[in-house]
C-alpha cells in the first residue's frame, strides 16, 4: 500500500514520463489512514487493559468469596500451590470465554 512512491519513480525511470503515485496525489487521505491506523491501535490497547482488569476483579472477587472453602481445603491437605494451581487455571479460562463471546 505505501510502496507506490517508488512504484511511481520506477515507472518514471523506465518510460520517461511523469509519475505520481497516489500518495502524493491524496496526501490527506495517507495522513488520514495512518491516523486511523494509530488510534485503531491506542482503543485496542485500552480494551485489552480494561478486559484485563475486568478478569482480575472477577478472580479477586472469586478468591474472597470461596475464603471457607480454601481454608477447608487447606485443613484438609491441599497445599498453597495446589489451590494457587486452580485460581492461575480460571484465569485463562475466563479469558478464553470473554473473547468467544466478543466473537458472537
Amino acid at each position: 500500500m505505501f510502496e507506490a512512491d517508488i512504484l511511481a519513480a520506477d515507472l518514471q525511470r523506465l518510460t520517461g514520463l511523469a509519475a505520481d503515485s497516489w500518495q502524493v496525489a491524496n496526501a490527506q487521505l495517507v495522513t488520514a489512514l495512518r491516523s486511523q491506523s494509530a488510534s485503531s491501535l491506542m482503543i485496542r490497547v485500552f480494551v485489552t487493559v480494561a478486559v484485563a482488569l475486568g478478569i482480575a476483579s472477577v478472580l479477586v472477587v472469586s478468591v474472597v468469596q470461596r475464603q471457607r472453602e480454601i481454608g477447608i481445603l487447606r485443613a484438609m491437605g491441599a497445599s498453597r500451590r495446589r489451590i494457587l494451581g486452580v485460581f492461575c487455571c480460571k484465569g485463562p479460562w475466563w479469558a478464553w470465554a470473554a473473547r468467544c463471546w466478543a466473537r458472537a
